[in-house]
């Protein structure tokens, strides 16, 4: 449990900067369309978009924060917020398997399949084997 929670943990702080770049559209056009293809058309931030990726950008932040500490924590304790980042990831990928439809999204919709599913799958591996 200690690997995950310490490189999923890096993962996450890591990615809230990302999200934090993905402010500029020219940042999140880059990654959504013409780098990952997981959008089809030019990419920009529309309503209250900019407000939902920071909220993104603050929770994977403060989830990547605690996954590291706890890295160093009781292993009762390592195994709970292993388990709830596995739910975590579980809702999320649900709502990509939900959201992400074509014809607004590429076939870079595809990857995260099995980026969703490596997380659980590790996380569950991490926390029933130790």
């Amino acid at each position: 449990m200690h690997s995950f929670l310490l490189w999923i943990g890096a993962y996450n702080v890591l990615g809230a900067f990302v999200l934090m770049a993905m402010h500029d559209d020219r940042v999140a056009d880059f990654l959504l369309r013409r780098g990952t293809e997981i959008v089809t058309a030019p990419y920009r931030h529309e309503g209250h978009g900019r407000m939902w990726l920071w909220w993104a950008a603050v929770t994977n932040l403060f989830l990547g924060g605690v996954m590291v500490r706890a890295a160093r924590w009781p292993t009762g304790i390592q195994r709970e917020v292993t388990l709830a980042s596995v739910g975590v990831y579980a809702a999320l990928w649900v709502a990509v398997l939900v959201g992400v439809r074509a014809p607004r999204y590429g076939r870079g919709r595809y990857a995260l399949h099995p980026l969703w599913l490596g997380q659980i799958a590790w996380g569950l591996w991490s926390a029933l084997s130790d």
